[in-house]
């Protein structure tokens, strides 16, 4: 994922989710991987009330600056495996 968001990335896809989300009173929005934490993520800011939980699978150091940004942002973060789990408690310290 390289630039502002993922390859193909639709700013119009950010604003339907997030219209999804009030329409349908999303509580939380659970995204794994960096596209949808980039999707997920935007789409949250405008969703008063639901929560993002992102599942990360990869290396969070190699994320871009967006990614990184709405990493911290999240709710609730997990991760599946050492490294990433590494970064969130340096993170967190």
């Amino acid at each position: 994922m390289g630039g502002f968001g993922p390859s193909g990335f639709r700013g119009r896809g950010v604003l339907r989710t997030a219209r999804y989300c009030r329409r349908h009173s999303v509580h939380l929005l659970h995204t794994h991987t960096r596209a949808a934490l980039v999707w997920g993520g935007l789409a949250s800011l405008f969703c008063p009330g639901t929560r993002h939980a992102h599942g990360e699978h990869g290396n969070a150091s190699d994320a871009n600056w967006l990614a990184r940004w709405l990493l911290r942002r999240a709710d609730v973060l997990t991760a599946v495996s050492d490294n990433p789990t590494d970064e969130i408690r340096a993170r967190s310290e």
